[in-house]
């Protein structure tokens, strides 16, 4: 996916604008949770995420999802990564 059409799915969906971030190479983010919903797109490098016992391996054009309350590990590639990323908070 471009990021055109990321921002897009982002504005449709009720995730606002996406935000840059980046890791470092090999970094390690342990089990961890978020009170919101996270999606995002992978611009450069590679990132694997593991959560419910499934892993989103992503690299360039890549979306990923984090669910609201979702225990999920980030592990990143020797190269870093660069991504856009947006979030939601649920209604009831």
């Amino acid at each position: 996916m471009d990021r055109q059409q990321f921002q897009t799915e982002l504005s449709r969906d009720g995730f606002g604008d996406a935000i840059a971030g980046e890791y470092a190479p090999g970094r390690v983010n342990p089990d961890h949770t978020h009170p919101f919903e996270v999606r995002g797109l992978v611009v450069q490098g590679y990132m694997a995420i593991t959560g419910d016992g499934e892993v989103q391996r992503c690299g360039p054009g890549d979306v990923f999802v984090m669910h609201c309350g979702q225990t999920h590990r980030e592990e990143v590639g020797p190269d870093g990564c660069r991504y856009l990323y947006g979030s939601r908070t649920l209604e009831d």
